[in-house]
Parts: C-alpha cells; sequence; structure tokens
C-alpha cells in the first residue's frame, strides 16, 4: 500500500548515489512505495539517473513492479527516453511486452514520444512491433499521430503492419493526416498506405486533414489520388468539412479538384448551408463566386438564406442578398427566413430583410407570421419595423390569436407602446387559458416556453390554464401545463419551514409557511412514519402529477425525522364538503360527481402507470382547493387500516391488494359522491359487522337510485366481489373521458331528452365475464362446424333452421351468467354488475377457471392448454350468430395474405386470387381483436 516518499525515493529521483548507498547498508527499505505505488527504482529510471538504478538493481529491486496505473520501471524509462536505463534495465532481464493498464506497452510510449533509440533498442529485443493499447492503437499510428518522422520510417523498415486499425477504424494514414504532419504521410504514402481507406464512420484522411484545414496534406493525398467526393456515414464529403470549420484555403483546393459544390448531406445541407450557419463569410464568399446554388435546400426546407437569418450571421445574409437569395422560401413548417430572424431577435437581419422586399404578412404553416414570433420574443424594434413594413396587429394565427392578443397577455412594455389599443380582456383569460379552450397542445406549448407567461395566473372565476384544462378533461393539455409550470421540490433546512402555532390538522399534520407560501407539513415521530413519508416523498418525486398533492419542500430527508411540505389545500376533504351537502350548509365549491371522479381516475392512472398503489383511497384523503381544484392526498406504502373502502380480498388477506384494490375503493367514493353520505351509514350495525359482511361478499355500498345509468354500472363494475371482473384503471378514464365529451356536446347542443334505450354491444374484453357458451359455465362448447356457424353469419334465421347452433334469448344468457355479487344484507338484491353482452372474447380454464382471452393457447394462470384454435373460432362465432339476434353486426370476413380481399370465415382460399387463407389460430385472432375493439366503442355504459 502506497505510503508518503521515503529518503531512498528522493535521492533516486536526484540521482544521489552515495545518499541511495548509505540508506541501504542502514536498512532503508528498498522497494517502499509512495502514493501513486512509485518505488525508488521507478524514481531513478524516470529521470534517467543510470548509477542509482544500477545500485538499487545490485540490491535486488523488483524490475517488474507497478505503479498505479501499470506502469513498469523500463515504461517510464522508454517513455522518457532515457537510452541507458533502458538498457540497464533489459540487461537486468526487464521484459519488454508488459503493457500499463490501457493496454500502452514500452514500445508504444517509446514511439508516441519519438525516442528513436529507444524504439530501435526495444525492436532489437523483439519487442512486439504491433503491440495495440486498448483503444487499438499501435507504435505506428502513435509515431504518425505525433509526426515523429524518424520513428515511422524506423517502424516501417522493421515491417510493422500499415494497415492495422483503431478501434474506430482509423489507419496510421488518418492519424498523420490529422495532425497535419506532411513529412510522415508522404512517408506513409511511399509505404502505400490505403488513401482511400475509412473509418468506422467513412471518414477518410482527406476528411481528417480538410477538418483540421490542413492545406498541404490535402494536396498531398489529392496527388496520391485520394477520392475527393467520398462521404462519410452521414453524407459529410470533405468540402462539407472545410465550409463547416472555416478552412479557406483548403476549400479552394478542393474546388480546384472538383470537389462538388452541390453536394449533400443525408439531411440534405450543402456546403453553403453549412458555411452560412457557421457563419463562415470567406467560405460563402468563395462559394458563391464557384457558382453554387443559392436556395439549394436541406431536407427540413431550410435554405442557407434561412439559417444565417435564423443564426444573425449580417454579412451572410448581405452576401446572399445580393446574390439574389429567395426571401420568400419556407421551410417545410412554413417558416421563412423573415420569421427566423424574428423569433430569435436579429433587428439588423430583420431590416435586410425587408429592404430585400421579404414579405412581412407571410403566415407559416401554423399561420404564425412574423409578428408574432417577434411579440411572443419581446422584440419591440423588430416589431416596430415589421408594422411599419405592413404587418397586421390583428392578423390571427390558426388558434385565433393575434398579434395584438400576444401584446395584451405578455405586458412588456415596450411592445405594448407599439399597440395602444392593447387593453386587457374583460373575461379575466390569458392566453393559455384559450388555448386551453381550443385543445391546442401545439400552441399551448409554444405559449409555455414564452418567459412573461403566467402559468398559475387565475381567470376572474379564479380559474387557472391548469384547472380549466382538468376541468374539460383534457389529459395531455393538463400534463403539459403542469410539467411545464411545477417547480421541483427543495431539499431546505428545517428553519425554512415556519410552523403556524396552535394550527394541528390532524395527527403529525400542522399548517405552517414555506417563503410566505401556505403549506401543509407532515412530520413523524416514530420509525414507521418516518419511514411512511420518506415513501410519499419517492412517490410524489417519481409521479409528477396534476390530480396529486404537491410536493413544495422537505427537511431532513435520510433523516430519523424527515418532515414533508405540500401545498395547502384550502377547502378540507372531499368528505367535508360532501357532509355540509348532505345537511344542506353552504358549500364553498361547485363541482360534479364527474368533476371528482375525473380527478381520481387520473390520479390512479398516474400512480398505477408508475407501478404504484395508493392504498389508502377514501373521501378524506381527497383534497379541494380554490386555486388547486381537486387532488388525490396521502399515499401510503402498507393497506391501511380494515375501513368502509377496503375491497373485500384485502379484508381477508393483506397483502392481496393490488391494482383492483383501488379500483374498488374508487367505486366507493363513486357512492359516497351520489348520496352524499358515508358508505353502509344507513344500516343498524356496528363497523366490525359491516367489514365481515363486505368480507363474506354479502354487503356492499349501493349507489343513488338517481345515479345516471353509466354512473350506476361503472359504480357496479368497480364494486365487483370478485377483482378479476373490476375494470382497469385506463378503462375507467376512458368511460369518464367520454362521459365530459357527452356532458360538452349537451351543454352545445341542450338538454337531452328521456334515456334512450341500452343498445345491443358487444361487451369490453377487459371486464367481461364468461358467456354462456364457456366451458366454465358447466356446458361444453357446441360441437358445430365453422362453415355452419358461417352460414348462419350471412343468413342467421335459415342458419337457426338449418343447423345445430342454438340461440339463446338474452334474458336465457343473462340467466346463465354466474352471479359476482350475493344479496345485501337487508334482503334486496344488488344490482348484478354481470355484463348483460351477446358476445364475449373470453373463455375459462377448464383446470384453474381463470379467465383467459379465445386468442390465448394456453391459460395465463396455471399454463395449461386451451380448446384448440377451431374450437374456439367455433365458440367466438355461436356467440356472434347470437349477437346477430341482437342486431349487432360485426365483420367477420377474412383478408387474404397475398392480395388483401376479403373472403368468409369458412374458406380454405381467397376468393379473389386464390391463395390459401390463414388458420384458424389467426383467424381467432383477427374476429377478437374486432371484438375487443367494438367493445371500446359501444361500451353498453357509456349512456349514449
Amino acid at each position: 500500500m502506497g505510503g508518503r516518499v521515503s529518503s531512498l525515493h528522493e535521492a533516486a529521483g536526484l540521482g544521489k548515489h552515495d545518499i541511495a548507498a548509505r540508506l541501504l547498508q542502514s536498512g532503508a527499505v528498498l522497494m517502499a512505495e509512495d502514493t501513486n505505488h512509485w518505488t525508488a527504482l521507478h524514481a531513478a529510471v524516470s529521470c534517467g539517473h543510470v548509477g542509482v538504478v544500477r545500485l538499487l538493481l545490485e540490491a535486488k529491486a523488483n524490475i517488474h513492479k507497478l505503479t498505479e496505473f501499470g506502469q513498469t520501471p523500463l515504461y517510464l524509462a522508454a517513455w522518457r527516453g532515457h537510452v541507458k536505463a533502458v538498457q540497464c534495465l533489459i540487461d537486468a532481464g526487464a521484459s519488454v511486452g508488459l503493457a500499463t493498464l490501457d493496454g500502452s506497452t514500452p514500445l508504444l510510449a517509446a514511439a508516441s514520444e519519438g525516442h528513436d533509440v529507444v524504439v530501435r533498442l526495444l525492436l532489437h529485443c523483439r519487442a512486439d512491433i504491433d503491440k495495440a493499447d486498448n483503444d487499438g492503437t499501435t507504435p505506428l499510428h502513435a509515431a504518425a499521430g505525433h509526426g515523429h518522422a524518424i520513428v515511422v520510417q524506423t517502424l516501417l523498415d522493421a515491417k510493422a503492419g500499415v494497415g492495422k486499425i483503431t478501434l474506430s477504424g482509423d489507419t496510421c494514414l488518418h492519424a498523420a493526416a490529422a495532425a497535419g504532419r506532411d513529412d510522415v504521410v508522404k512517408i506513409l504514402l511511399g509505404a502505400n498506405v490505403g488513401v482511400n481507406a475509412t473509418s468506422n464512420w467513412g471518414v477518410t484522411p482527406l476528411h481528417k486533414a480538410s477538418i483540421e484545414g490542413h492545406a498541404k496534406v490535402v494536396r498531398q493525398l489529392l496527388r496520391a489520388g485520394a477520392s475527393v467526393d467520398v462521404p462519410e456515414e452521414d453524407g459529410y464529403t470533405a468540402l462539407h468539412a472545410a465550409s463547416l470549420h472555416g478552412h479557406e484555403t483548403v476549400l479552394a483546393i478542393l474546388i480546384a479538384a472538383n470537389a462538388s459544390i452541390h453536394a449533400t448531406t443525408k439531411d440534405g445541407r450543402t456546403p453553403l448551408y453549412l458555411a452560412a450557419l457557421k457563419g463562415r463569410v470567406g467560405i460563402v464568399r468563395t462559394l458563391l463566386i464557384a457558382g453554387v446554388k443559392i436556395n439549394q435546400a436541406a431536407m427540413d426546407g431550410s435554405t442557407p438564406l434561412c439559417a444565417a437569418s435564423e443564426q444573425g450571421h449580417e454579412a451572410i445574409v448581405s452576401l446572399l442578398l445580393k446574390a439574389n437569395a429567395d426571401v420568400s422560401l419556407k421551410k417545410t413548417d412554413g417558416t421563412t427566413a423573415l420569421i427566423a430572424a424574428a423569433m430569435n431577435g436579429h433587428a439588423t437581419v430583420v431590416q435586410l430583410l425587408l429592404r430585400a422586399n421579404a414579405d412581412a404578412t407571410q403566415y407559416s404553416e401554423t399561420a404564425t407570421t412574423p409578428l408574432h414570433t417577434a411579440v411572443m420574443g419581446g422584440h419591440a424594434l423588430i416589431a416596430k419595423e415589421l408594422l411599419n413594413a405592413g404587418a397586421s396587429p390583428d392578423a390571427p394565427d390558426v388558434t385565433g390569436v393575434s398579434p395584438l392578443m400576444l401584446a395584451r397577455e405578455l405586458n412588456d412594455a415596450s411592445v405594448l407602446a407599439l399597440f395602444p389599443e392593447a387593453a386587457p380582456y374583460k373575461a379575466g383569460d390569458t392566453l393559455l387559458h384559450l388555448a386551453v379552450h381550443r385543445n391546442d397542445l401545439a400552441v399551448l406549448n409554444l405559449l409555455l416556453r414564452a418567459a412573461a407567461i403566467e402559468p398559475y395566473k387565475c381567470n376572474k372565476t379564479r380559474g387557472t390554464p391548469l384547472t380549466t384544462a382538468i376541468r374539460l378533461g383534457q389529459r395531455d393539455v393538463a400534463q403539459a401545463i403542469y410539467s411545464a409550470a411545477h417547480a421541483p421540490f427543495l431539499d431546505v433546512p428545517r428553519r425554512d419551514i415556519k410552523m403556524e402555532a396552535n394550527t394541528p390538522l390532524g395527527q403529525k399534520l400542522c399548517k405552517a409557511t414555506f417563503r410566505s407560501h401556505p403549506v401543509v407539513v407532515k412530520t413523524a415521530s416514530d420509525q414507521l412514519q418516518a419511514a411512511a413519508i420518506a415513501y410519499e416523498i419517492e412517490v410524489l418525486q417519481l409521479c409528477k402529477s396534476p390530480y396529486l398533492s404537491e410536493l413544495v419542500a422537505v427537511a431532513g430527508q435520510g433523516t430519523a425525522a424527515p418532515i414533508m411540505a405540500l401545498k395547502r389545500m384550502d377547502g378540507g376533504s372531499l368528505r367535508d364538503f360532501l357532509d355540509k351537502k348532505r345537511l344542506g350548509h353552504p358549500t364553498q365549491f361547485a363541482i360534479t360527481t364527474l368533476d371528482v371522479a375525473w380527478v381520481l381516475a387520473n390520479g390512479l392512472a398516474d400512480l398505477h402507470h408508475n407501478g404504484i398503489l395508493h392504498m389508502d383511497l377514501t373521501s378524506a384523503n381527497v383534497l379541494l382547493c380554490s386555486t388547486s381544484y381537486i387532488r388525490l392526498a396521502n399515499i401510503r406504502q402498507t393497506s391501511a387500516a380494515a375501513s368502509f373502502w377496503t375491497a373485500p380480498e384485502v379484508l381477508v388477506a393483506t397483502d392481496a391488494y393490488d391494482y383492483a384494490a383501488d379500483i374498488y375503493s374508487f367505486g366507493v367514493i363513486l357512492t359516497e359522491l351520489e348520496t352524499c353520505a358515508l358508505p353502509y351509514s344507513g344500516l343498524a350495525l356496528e363497523p366490525s359487522q359491516v367489514v365481515l359482511q363486505v368480507r363474506q361478499g354479502l354487503l356492499r355500498p349501493d349507489a343513488a337510485a338517481s345515479s345516471e345509468r353509466w354512473l350506476r354500472q361503472l359504480t357496479d363494475e368497480c364494486l365487483a366481489f370478485d377483482p378479476r371482473q373490476r375494470p382497469n384503471i385506463n378503462i375507467v378514464v376512458d368511460v369518464l373521458e367520454q362521459q365530459i365529451a357527452r356532458a360538452r356536446r349537451e351543454v352545445s347542443n341542450g338538454p337531452r331528452g328521456a334515456e334512450s334505450p341500452r343498445p345491443a354491444t358487444i361487451n369490453d374484453a377487459d371486464t367481461d365475464a364468461p358467456s354462456a357458451t364457456d366451458g366454465a359455465a358447466g356446458r361444453p362448447l357446441t360441437s358445430c362446424s365453422v362453415s355452419t356457424v358461417a352460414l348462419a353469419l350471412q343468413a342467421p334465421h335459415a342458419a337457426k333452421e338449418e343447423s345445430a347452433v342454438q340461440s339463446m334469448s338474452e334474458e336465457a344468457l343473462d340467466a346463465s351468467l354466474p352471479e359476482i355479487v350475493p344479496p345485501s344484507s337487508h334482503g334486496l338484491p344488488l344490482p348484478s354488475i354481470k355484463p348483460t353482452t351477446v358476445v364475449s372474447s373470453k373463455t375459462s380454464c377448464a383446470h384453474c377457471s381463470a379467465f383467459n382471452s379465445l386468442a390465448d393457447a394456453r391459460c395465463c394462470a396455471c399454463d395449461a392448454v386451451l380448446d384448440s384454435a377451431t374450437t374456439r373460432l367455433q365458440a367466438l362465432l355461436e356467440r356472434i350468430v347470437t349477437a346477430q339476434t341482437k342486431g349487432v353486426v360485426l365483420d367477420t370476413t377474412i383478408p387474404c395474405p397475398a392480395c388483401k380481399a376479403s373472403s368468409g370465415v369458412a374458406a380454405t382460399a381467397c376468393r379473389a386470387c386464390g391463395e390459401k387463407t390463414v388458420d384458424d389460430e389467426a383467424k381467432l385472432r383477427i374476429l377478437v381483436d374486432r371484438v375487443n375493439a367494438f367493445a371500446m366503442t359501444q361500451r353498453p355504459w357509456l349512456g349514449r
């Protein structure tokens, strides 16, 4: 283990032979190491003190001792070029092949430093001439790259491999060309090193020399036959490289060698485009003289003029305009040179373009004008120039937003001075509000990038853009606003969180302020509570959701007593709100069942998407706020104590808590939203009796009789006793989203009349129970053939008379389905949550009774082999036949794999081209997909 520098080290490093000898005689530790694991021998050879080296070798110093980086004494001597020390070590038996940790040998080190005598000495001792380091660099590469011509010649004379390449595919000529050593290049070309050799990325030596601007080497390579227009893997030629890096002499040489001045990279960029982009005035002038196509655009439609305008290169813009560059050309997104210059605040470029008759009123693809972009960026001088050139302050973009409206929103005094008529909006809506109402994510993202936009600014009804987006059911818009506006939580000292005296909100919960903002603080008094807080901090950090509590700051994170500060919700809990509503007391908020359900469902969706369970979803853990709307709070790491919101299976075993248990709790809250009462509050039962009966499946909450049909059905599905029958959260969100859309249509079209009868539909595959034709129902699948069922699909009434298909009435089908929810304890049957459908895409396993898709060949639970594809296809076709009697039409034709023409499901060959049709397994997958897709659009409880 290394230590401090010893006296012997110092003597060896200074070449003090006599002192070193006396130290050795007095018992100095010969192999003592310093902090870099150097011994006295390393120090002596590194400085070339041969007398001390011999002294140490006579004392039996270890000649193969490695330093921290794996360097032997011989390596250090070779690297420093100490010939006598190298000879001394070799005579003592030092190995010439030992490499350092990065694979470098003494020969490579000597070649890299240009020590020709040492190189010859090592070669004489049979050092491996082509031994490469970990990057594939050989001694010849190293000597060439460092410009050591004599060493290069020595290595070539010793038959070094000229074709060796590094890990990146470079030859020794690549290295010499990049270094600009024309003498080395001349030697290597004389040794027939490939002049057009390409690296792993297609780079040639000519590319290397052009990138670095080595004109003399470029001439050498061209005279040796280098191909002037060879592109590397992205399409860049040597001329592109010279243009990009501004090497005018190299550019002239390449043009004289007939390099293509119109060559394009893979993304369509020409040498002129790159020079204009990088501001290379001399390059642009040379290319213009050479007759380059001035308006040749890249693949995104950007011209050299547009690139120079965007970057503000005034001299280049002037040159291009004098050469008659077209100012009207647009990029694929509709951006002109004028819009690009205005967007980036380049006032002089804007003036140059306007003098060249650029159209100040020209629109981009989003109907954005140059004036829009100037106002958005707060560029008052540019806005003034554009207005003087005829730009209209009232010209709307595709969302209806004009420059005048932008000026109002941004409230920039210098810009507002140009728009005297820019009065504020009467309704108090900001541009973000308007973008939300239009559901325009593109415009919204543009606005959110503007520094002057206030994403949390309220309108006159105290609605922020975020709460407006949530109310309108716009998930993507809400998330975009939250992601852009939400500041990451701060880890701060405890003193920064100011507790308010005598303001407890509950156990370990109190009011506080953080940097003048009201917050609620959670504290811990024991290890379990500390772990719970740490977990909730981790969850809120991972799951950045506008539907969950907002974490503002933490203190003591990682300690035994962490605290977390959450944004204070001034409206209390949902339970408080419902109690007031039930008692007829005035409430602060006007929220509906759909409003709350939407927020809770999306909060759960964000949690479940990240693999997180809530585990304590109750109305008391749903919080309301006048500005932050509705938030889901108090996420737990372990299941809460048994309560009226706990799923039956969790009451049986707490480790049974999964996503379906959260869905059950959500269903309980749905009943509260409609009744305003606590679950089971109308029953004369002790809480323990309620829990017992729920656990046994004898009791569950009821939705209000006055609830809308879609809500009753959704509630029933969520409260299914069998967790496998509950919908996943994505299905719930989908249902609620369609209800929000329906509610908005009703607002637009006026109130709807009486509720229409439920249409006959195909049930959603994710929430289906087995149908009457499933084996699990106690009857085998019917034995009718696929062709007979296909006939029934074409003519259902005739098929009933001619085939063995036995259609069931809807009532009979319903009666055959298993009851999932037992009758309630007060004698009245609860609404059945079994799906009243005519087609199911599921079957059950005969071994374990688990539900599987009819498209599955093996059970998802026990891996048992299910019925054959033909049998499962027959079962599905029978269900579709029954569905036809109820008015449901489902396409059962199968596309030809060759010509895509459709044939009947029973066909074995395409009626159009005669090609063999797909097998029953493939037919089954096609039909199951159609059943599920139809179910998603025609779910019976959508209330349409």
